[in-house]
């Protein structure tokens, strides 16, 4: 059914290049017994086949205009969410340098710094997941407790 789906045409560079972005989810949940309790482990994997970025040419119709307007659209949103991503991790990572400095040389007297502070001022950034369905559908692959490998 998702291959009848797929949309592809010609180009200057494929005869059959893809023009939509396909994703093929596995999910595996093991189910596991832990102290006479059971519980699951769930598991996805997202394998995910972007549709390339294309100039527009004077000599495209208006649908493969829009097409391309959308595809290119999905791209650059799934880069702003990468980097906005990294920013926050660089961010996290020199809050927690900062607190371990803090804390080893931390007295324990009542008017120290805490562990859970970071120069207070600085905010994570808005992570723009709804702007595509592309990084929409990606959330949970891109953010959190996940790892991508492109």
């Amino acid at each position: 059914e998702g291959i009848a789906n797929r949309i592809t045409a010609a180009t200057h560079v494929h005869d059959a290049s893809s023009r939509s972005h396909a994703i093929f989810t596995i999910q595996y949940t093991q189910a596991i017994l832990e102290n006479n309790l059971p519980s699951e482990i769930t598991s996805k994997i997202n394998l995910v086949d972007l549709a390339g970025s294309e100039r527009a040419s004077p000599s495209y119709c208006k649908d493969r205009l829009t097409e391309g307007s959308n595809i290119n659209k999905s791209l650059v949103t799934l880069g702003i969410v990468i980097s906005a991503l990294a920013q926050n991790s660089q961010m996290f990572s020199s809050c927690q340098s900062i607190n371990s400095i803090t804390s080893e040389g931390d007295s324990g007297t009542p008017g120290s710094h805490s562990a859970g502070s970071c120069g207070g001022s600085r905010r994570q950034s808005y992570i723009p997941y709804r702007d595509s369905i592309l990084t929409w559908l990606l959330k949970d692959s891109l953010g959190g407790n996940s790892k991508t490998i492109m």
